[in-house]
């Protein structure tokens, strides 16, 4: 490219975030062209990495959340960590963070038998975060059922060689007990 003799600065656009490049720069006279001046390395970025896409949530039979993404591009910064935040009929919370591209939410973390949808963002290691990822499939948390309550066992006077067996139903954590 060429610019005008009194020009002593240009910005250059279209380059990509993350790729290093080095420019030159020579004087150009009626007798040709001078030595060539290259510049220090330099690598664009951006100032917020872009958000993760295509986040999947499984809900699990231990009462856990499974919650993957693909990682996000930090556009010339290295993407330092991830925040995952829960919604569920229209609350939002931070269900935690992770520097990996997966997280599992704890077991009794989320209300088993409510259902979730999970975001995340993406946060680089200048601290800068992205948008909100699109919003998973929904997920309802489950754990295997309580102990039934109150187990009373007795004979049944009127009908020898019978026992009657009652209990107050389990606490189903999130899944009908069947």
């Amino acid at each position: 490219m060429r610019w005008g003799a009194n020009q002593r600065a240009v910005e250059i656009t279209g380059l990509t975030n993350g790729a290093t490049y080095r420019f030159a720069v020579r004087a150009v006279n009626a007798k040709g062209d001078g030595p060539a001046r290259s510049s220090n390395p330099v690598t664009p970025t951006a100032a917020v990495p872009d958000p993760p896409a295509g986040v999947t949530a499984e809900a699990r039979r231990d009462g856990t959340v499974l919650v993957r993404w693909p990682a996000a591009n930090g556009q010339g910064n290295r993407i330092a960590r991830y925040a995952v935040t829960a919604s569920s009929a229209g609350a939002n919370a931070p269900a935690g963070e992770s520097t990996s591209t997966e997280l599992v939410v704890p077991a009794g973390d989320l209300e088993y038998g409510t259902q979730y949808a999970f975001t995340v963002v993406a946060v680089n290691d200048k601290g800068a975060g992205s948008a909100a990822s699109p919003v998973s499939n929904t997920v309802v948390p489950f754990a295997a059922p309580e102990q039934p309550a109150d187990l009373r066992a007795a004979t049944v006077a009127d009908q020898p060689g019978t026992i009657s067996v009652r209990w107050s139903p389990a606490v189903d954590n999130g899944r009908p007990v069947t």
